[in-house]
Parts: C-alpha cells; sequence; structure tokens
C-alpha cells in the first residue's frame, strides 16, 4: 500500500445507486482492482460494518457487506482482531498511525474510565449478577 494513496484516497461510502436501494445489503459485494490502492480508501472500525477477501487468482479484493449499510454510511473494515480487549487493539492500531475512535472504541474507554473513577471512591461499578 501507498502511504500517499491512504492519503488522498476518500473515505468509501455507501451509495444508494451501488444497490439500487438506499441499503446495502449483506450480499452485496463491491469490488476492487487493484486492490492494494483502492482498499486503503476504506477506514478501520472495531466494529465493522464489512470485509475483505482476495482473490489471488484474478487479484481482486471484494469488499462484501457484514450487515445491512445505509446510504451515506460509510464503509468501514477491521484491520486487525476486534475480538481483542480495548488496550490491545489500540495498541496493534498504534501501528497503523492513529487511535481508533469508533464506538466500540469510544465505549469501551468509557466503561474503563467509570471502572477507574468507582474504584477511585471505593465502589464497584460494572455488570451486576
Amino acid at each position: 500500500m501507498s502511504c500517499l494513496a491512504a492519503l488522498v484516497c476518500p473515505p468509501v461510502y455507501a451509495h444508494p445507486a451501488a444497490a439500487h436501494a438506499s441499503v446495502i445489503h449483506q450480499t452485496t459485494v463491491l469490488i476492487l482492482e487493484p486492490p492494494p490502492v483502492l482498499q486503503s480508501c476504506v477506514n478501520h472500525s472495531c466494529n465493522p460494518n464489512a470485509a475483505a477477501t482476495c482473490d489471488q487468482g484474478n487479484h481482486t479484493v471484494a469488499i462484501v457487506a457484514q450487515r445491512d449499510i445505509r446510504a451515506g454510511e460509510e464503509v468501514t473494515l477491521s484491520y486487525i482482531d476486534e475480538s481483542l480487549p480495548y488496550k490491545q487493539r489500540q495498541a496493534e492500531l498504534r501501528d497503523y498511525g492513529f487511535v481508533c475512535r469508533c464506538d466500540k472504541c469510544v465505549a469501551d474507554a468509557a466503561a474503563a474510565r467509570a471502572r477507574r473513577q468507582g474504584a477511585a471512591k471505593g465502589t464497584k461499578v460494572g455488570k451486576r449478577r
């Protein structure tokens, strides 16, 4: 991947014409060629709405919706294993040169902050059993 390509590509957004509707459905596949350049245009999320698959035979990458994507919603991929705990996800994403602020990371950071504040006050914060 070229750093220049990553810097000049705008984010990829769902376009209604792609699915001839207001939603890109899970069965919709976007084919990107050449893979290293165009795939770099898809931003990261720890809760992605799409996944990339590579076909070595014809050298294409297919971006496949993992759930319905509304028109105008950004298409996102996970650059890492999104099942990792928050701190590990952030550590791995440092290699990509950014701090993730997706909805999942914002919620995980807020929960960690609440636990720390609760611990500082001597109260437990978390799930009740």
